[in-house]
């Protein structure tokens, strides 16, 4: 029986991503899309992707400025490599495993704390949030936004933002008050799980010790966003959409509908969601009558492919290089409960 809900657990995701790459391509002429990939320019490809290296970079200098706070003499290329192997674990293993993975290889080579990395960890997801709010706010205020459907998206998901903000800060001032409830209204199964998050999450933000850190770390956190966004342009505008040029604040729809998506569990590297996603932005985004015809759908088809695979591929081969100059095996990736049990240490 225990097997059999493990299949499950392990098919829905991939049928997830199976109904959403359906969703996107059951329309779409597949003759014209290979012709409208083939159409685009390589410097297109290449600048998305030095764009996203660039990411990778700023996220590396935040991670090794909070890093520092533990040990002042960590080594560079033990963040970067450990960090790098992560976002491999990232796209390849469900739960955002990756993030176990590499507080424990950054941990093992220094000789640190392996629940404080991972309180690190915790850190940079809170000022991914913050991140994404004060762009997505800020594009909200000085980009017009004609699209009535358009604003609503933008405001809902800025909305949510908001929410998780205030639970942060909720959290920051009444945590024992929160954990008492916690354990009264849950069973301890669930309340138990839930304190422990609650620890990693008390433990990482014990990291930021003053003001002039928190806007250091949120700096870097900010330049790593802002070319993750810039990454977007080069393909978003390599295509014509029958003459139709999408607005600007597609690239905040999109950045907004990726987070979220990414959040949902699907095949490894986001199979599926980033497609759907960029669908599902050009769909509200472009004029409503530009979506009839099927030469623009081939469009919208080659620049998921295109925004999928500058987004990823990059990534992998880089962990991946890394992976391989660290003499890791495979096995180390997937046995996961293992790592997760060590963080602790």
């Amino acid at each position: 029986m225990k097997s059999y809900k493990n299949y499950i657990k392990k098919a829905i995701p991939i049928l997830i991503s199976l109904v959403l790459l359906f969703v996107v391509f059951r329309n779409i002429d597949f003759a014209q899309l290979i012709k409208a990939l083939f159409s685009i320019n390589l410097n297109v490809i290449i600048i998305s992707i030095v764009l996203i290296l660039m990411g990778l970079f700023f996220k590396f200098k935040r991670w090794k400025v909070l890093l520092l706070v533990l040990k002042k003499d960590i080594k560079g290329i033990n963040i970067f490599s450990s960090m790098v192997i992560g976002v491999l674990g990232d796209h390849v293993l469900p739960a955002k495993a990756g993030e176990f993975i590499r507080s424990y290889l950054v941990g093992t080579k220094e000789n640190i704390s392996k629940a404080s990395v991972f309180g690190t960890v915790i850190i940079e997801r809170v000022m991914d949030i913050f991140s994404i709010l004060v762009i997505c706010g800020i594009a909200l205020i000085f980009i017009s936004v004609k699209q009535q459907l358009v604003l609503q998206a933008e405001i809902a998901g800025i909305s949510i933002l908001l929410i998780v903000a205030f639970s942060i800060f909720l959290f920051i001032k009444q945590k024992g008050f929160l954990t008492k409830i916690i354990s009264r209204l849950l069973p301890s199964r669930y309340s138990n799980k839930i304190v422990q998050i609650f620890d990693l999450l008390s433990n990482g933000l014990r990291i930021i010790k003053d003001v002039r850190q928190f806007l250091i770390v949120f700096f870097w956190s900010l330049s790593m966003w802002f070319f993750i966004i810039g990454s977007f342009i080069p393909i978003l505008y390599a295509f014509n959409y029958g003459g139709v040029n999408p607005p600007l604040y597609t690239i905040f729809v999109l950045l907004l509908f990726v987070t979220f998506g990414l959040s949902i569990p699907s095949s490894p590297g986001g199979i599926g969601i980033y497609e759907y996603a960029s669908f599902l932005t050009l769909q509200i985004c472009l004029p409503l009558n530009q979506m009839e015809f099927t030469n623009i759908n081939a469009e919208v088809g080659a620049f998921a492919i295109l925004l999928h695979f500058t987004q990823v591929v990059p990534e992998l081969l880089l962990g991946f290089y890394f992976f391989m100059k660290e003499g890791l095996k495979w096995s180390f990736l997937s046995n996961m409960k293992r790592l997760e049990g060590k963080q602790g240490d």
